[in-house]
């Protein structure tokens, strides 16, 4: 089983930045994800965060510094996460698929505020900071992901002239609608339980879905329409 302890903690990533860092970060985080990247200013942002304006360009030089911060923040811990996942040789490629999958899923699902902000760029795709931000993730997502699938070709547990790209949007796509209407599932499968209980009944009730998916998208053969 893959040991995520060997991966780095996110007390350990903290380290990268200061209390005072993350405290600018979070509220960031939050404005950006209720008023979108545009809307903010850095003022809002000093306010949110009860500090003075100057701390921000002291610590971060601008906004768009601010918002790679952010990026930085919460995509490392994940690329870590993968690049540990990769050289684990104790298990198999479709397991460590799997490990992507729900990761994705438990990410997404923790940081919803951060996943907003990625929703509202992909429907507003002028901010070119952002975009690339998005773009240089994803390309690295990609990377990483062709070494495991390549793996599994060699094995041959997995078909040949798998479209990784679609697959990363297949994924995030489907963890997107889910993430985002949430509380319309929460009230469809609603079990008269507590709602944090039913939540967690639901997650993962919706990850054994979507790895049914991806199961079938790696081992069953291509069709012609």
């Amino acid at each position: 089983m893959f040991n995520l302890n060997k991966c780095l903690t996110l007390q350990q990533m903290h380290k990268e930045f200061s209390d005072k860092q993350l405290l600018i970060i979070e509220a960031a985080e939050q404005l950006f994800a209720e008023k979108t990247y545009d809307s903010t200013s850095v003022r809002d942002i000093a306010k949110a965060a009860s500090i003075n304006v100057a701390m921000i360009s002291y610590y971060f030089g601008s906004k768009e510094d601010l918002m790679k911060s952010l990026f930085g923040y919460r995509m490392q811990f994940m690329k870590n996460r993968l690049s540990e996942l990769i050289e684990d040789k104790t298990i198999s490629p479709l397991e460590k698929m799997e490990i992507i999958v729900n990761s994705w899923i438990d990410k997404i699902f923790a940081q919803q505020s951060f996943h907003k902000i990625m929703v509202h760029a992909q429907l507003n795709p002028h901010n070119s900071t952002i975009k690339n931000l998005m773009n240089t993730y994803k390309e690295e997502q990609i990377q990483q992901l062709e070494k495991i699938i390549k793996d599994g070709q060699k094995k041959k547990l997995f078909i040949k002239n798998i479209d990784i790209p679609f697959m990363i949007s297949l994924n995030i796509g489907c963890i997107s609608q889910f993430i985002l209407n949430i509380d319309f599932y929460n009230k469809i499968y609603n079990t008269k339980t507590d709602k944090n209980k039913n939540l967690e009944k639901i997650k993962n009730n919706f990850k054994s879905n979507l790895l049914q998916i991806n199961r079938n998208f790696l081992h069953e053969a291509k069709t012609t329409i």
